[in-house]
């Protein structure tokens, strides 16, 4: 990664714990927008694409990623004394360009409200209540 690029991206750092902090502070408003603009729009570029394939395309990205990184530390350096700083900067600006790319595309959505808040869905029961229903279901799978 070039120096300028992993700059930016380890630079983003802050800014990416600002926009969690904003979210937290006003979910409804900003989960409306996030579900309504970002995701849909992401979820409309990956549907022709992605659909098709029987695995999560983000998964297999994330796991290459990381075995990627891990590979790069080893190959570029024998001993760890001898790691430099732009191997360094270069590590840590994928990893934040990774963490931005997976708050845009799906981490945002650990942030949203709960859906009993959202639907105004009262959660008004009973352990006995929880473990009737539950005993009903098993019944039923058996």
């Amino acid at each position: 990664m070039l120096r300028r690029t992993a700059f930016f991206w380890i630079a983003s750092i802050p800014i990416q714990g600002m926009l969690i902090a904003l979210y937290k502070q006003a979910p409804e408003q900003l989960s409306a927008w996030y579900s309504n603009y970002i995701f849909l729009g992401l979820l409309r570029l990956k549907s022709p694409v992605f659909n098709s394939l029987p695995f999560s395309f983000g998964d297999v990205a994330y796991g290459i990623t990381i075995v990627f990184l891990c590979y790069q530390l080893v190959r570029s350096t024998k001993h760890w004394r001898q790691l430099r700083w732009s191997q360094l900067w270069s590590v840590l600006g994928v990893l934040a360009a990774v963490h931005f790319f997976f708050l845009i595309s799906w981490g945002f959505n650990y942030h949203n409200p709960p859906l009993s808040i959202q639907n105004k869905v009262s959660l008004n029961y009973t352990p006995e209540a929880l473990k009737t229903k539950l005993v009903t279901l098993i019944e039923h799978s058996n």
